[in-house]
């Protein structure tokens, strides 16, 4: 059994070590740059790390847990602004066609 007589109201025996903060889904977005929808996105696709609290639908993940998880992504490169890994695909005609010649 404890001591009743030597808890006080308000007092924390771990009073010396504050809290981990927390971060949420749209605290991820805004400092990886995207948008909440992504951080839902990628979520479901397992590409974050497991939360570190997650009561019901309140997701959070710990400081630490996003440092060392961002400190494994490395650095990849970003593609250019307008810059699609798709190239359009053209339309080839013969040259007859082209030209509104018709072949008979």
């Amino acid at each position: 059994m404890f001591d009743l007589l030597s808890l006080t109201v308000g007092a924390n025996p771990n009073a010396s070590q504050a809290p981990p903060p927390l971060l949420g889904p749209a605290e991820l977005a805004r400092r990886l740059r995207l948008s909440p929808r992504t951080i839902r996105r990628w979520r479901a696709l397992n590409k974050l790390p497991p939360p570190s609290l997650a009561i019901g639908r309140v997701l959070r993940w710990t400081e630490l847990t996003f440092a060392a998880w961002l400190e494994g992504q490395g650095t990849r490169r970003r593609r250019k602004p307008g810059r699609g890994g798709h190239k359009r695909k053209t339309r080839t005609y013969s040259r007859s066609l082209k030209h509104g010649n018709k072949s008979t």
